[in-house]
């Protein structure tokens, strides 16, 4: 395995962990939104986060495999 493949699954493994995590988040403020209305300010910023890392994932999977 090349140093780069390692580099590449590093970064995949990275962007998968925290593109899950801010799913396992936003399915959390789904929920509580009816009961704190101030989380609703939050999604945008947690959608374009989660969005970006998928992206990378991705990415970094589509690099890895091929």
């Amino acid at each position: 395995m090349s140093p780069l493949a390692v580099f590449t699954g590093i970064i995949m493994g990275s962007a998968v962990t925290i593109a899950l995590g801010l799913a396992m988040v936003l399915v959390v403020f789904l929920i509580l939104s009816g009961e704190h209305p101030r989380l609703i300010a939050e999604y945008g910023t947690l959608l374009r986060s989660f969005g970006l890392f998928f992206v990378l994932a991705l990415c970094a999977s589509s690099a890895f495999v091929g």
